[in-house]
């Protein structure tokens, strides 16, 4: 599969004669017309997308959009298996500039196809800033104040030589129309790129922003999901396997429960025809590189279970067949909007979670504090190990959030199988969350 960041064009419209989308020319001439013709012209444009290939988010959809003006707003979401987004411009002739240059393009090469309308809204409302919204007039982001950098680090990404990074100083601007490519990789690095550089890239970026000028900057790197210089297609895929789960035992919840230990997990689903086999998609490679790391192949709830990468998705964009489980759960669950579930939503929330391999040690938190007896209770309700040893930690003063501790078991397997069981259970009357601890004994 070709690199999408490689693709050296703009967005091109296609060819009526090679309109295809499973459905056929017919089907992709359906989805692409419009039905905004009665709406009077808007500073939103929503934008959908279908024959999704590559992942989608507020940086791709920025890249996209910048080159047709100075962008205010961006908030991105699935439905009914077309991602789409929703874009606010700072001008009615910005976003009439999209709608016209945009619609019928590909993002990449035949792949990607949008269709490009006026949104029936008068303003976006952005809850926070994350890889699926993002409100670029938020001034409570800006970077601080830092020296100016004359050249880039050599071997380095320019950060904005494409011209249509989302981290550019003027939101885009009209002058960018000409640029070569929404992924341009930069001329002085010509070997894979990698996600090691992000850290001195978004240096650069911020410094760049602090001379400039800047209507918020988000955060890059591994926690965020908004990787700059991520390669898709060497080894860089979202979506991972799962072999070696009894569905008498395992659900979409239980498979999230320990997933989310390692990024932000969007779906996942059991599949009908491959009994014991289950397909997730992560919010970003990264995460699914992280998986496979640390916890690769592992013995759970009886079985083997080993989680690799998917060797022909990048992402999920299919609708799978949807059955009961032996348990009464339904095969498919989406974790996409589950904001009080995944644990890597916004930055000081990344920061929190520590990457390790499974312990023999939990840590528990936003606990009721009930006897030790009604907490080994619960364990037991639900057919994990027991753990041999509870702590529970003081609450800071003045702190209103529940109670903390630490549970001891006797392997890192029994900790494992009580985590897929357990977390995100109730522990008193709050939804506990669990994660594996560096503890000692």
């Amino acid at each position: 599969m070709a690199d999408a960041a490689e693709y050296s064009a703009p967005p091109t419209k296609r060819p009526k004669a090679e309109f295809s989308n499973g459905g056929g020319r017919y089907g992709l001439e359906s989805f692409l017309r419009r039905e905004d013709e009665k709406l009077p012209p808007n500073h939103i444009v929503l934008i959908s997308i279908t024959n999704v290939q590559y992942p989608i988010n507020v940086e791709v959809v920025y890249k996209i959009c910048a080159m047709a003006g100075s962008i205010r707003k961006i908030v991105t979401f699935e439905r009914n298996n077309i991602v789409q987004a929703m874009v606010e411009f700072h001008t009615l002739e910005s976003a009439d500039k999209a709608r016209a240059s945009l619609h019928g393009c590909d993002v990449y090469d035949n792949c990607c196809t949008m269709k490009v309308e006026y949104s029936k809204m008068t303003e976006l409302t952005v809850r926070e800033n994350n890889m699926h919204s993002w409100d670029f007039t938020d001034k409570s982001i800006e970077p601080a104040d830092r020296r100016p950098v004359i050249l880039n680090r050599p071997g380095g990404n320019a950060g904005g030589q494409s011209g249509g990074n989302m981290y550019s100083s003027n939101g885009g601007g009209g002058s960018n129309m000409g640029m070569r490519s929404m992924g341009a990789t930069n001329p002085m690095h010509s070997g894979p790129r990698s996600i090691n550089g992000n850290a001195d890239l978004m240096s650069m970026v911020q410094t760049q922003l602090a001379a400039q000028g800047n209507m918020g900057c988000p955060p890059a790197g591994p926690n965020t999901g908004l990787s700059m210089d991520r390669d898709y297609a060497d080894g860089g895929t979202c979506v991972l396997m799962a072999y070696g789960l009894d569905s008498e035992k395992w659900d979409p919840l239980k498979v999230f429960n320990l997933l989310c230990l390692y990024g932000n997990v969007n779906k996942v689903f059991f599949m009908k025809n491959k009994e014991g086999t289950a397909m997730i998609e992560m919010s970003d490679p990264i995460f699914a590189d992280n998986v496979t790391r640390f916890v690769g192949e592992m013995n759970l709830l009886g079985n083997t279970v080993k989680f690799n990468h998917s060797k022909k998705h990048v992402r999920l964009t299919q609708i799978p067949i949807e059955y009961d489980l032996p348990n009464g759960s339904s095969s498919i669950r989406n974790f996409y909007q589950e904001k009080n579930m995944n644990r890597f939503i916004r930055e000081d929330q990344a920061r929190k979670n520590r990457m390790m391999y499974p312990t023999k040690v939990l840590h528990f938190f936003n606990a009721d504090r009930i006897a030790d007896n009604e907490l080994m209770q619960l364990f037991a309700d639900q057919g994990a190990p027991e753990p041999t040893n509870i702590k529970w930690q003081e609450p800071k003063e003045g702190s209103r959030g529940g109670l903390s501790g630490l549970l001891y078991f006797e392997s890192a397997v029994d900790a494992a199988n009580g985590l897929v069981l357990m977390n995100h259970s109730n522990i008193g009357e709050r939804n506990t969350k669990m994660g594996f601890s560096p503890a000692k004994w």
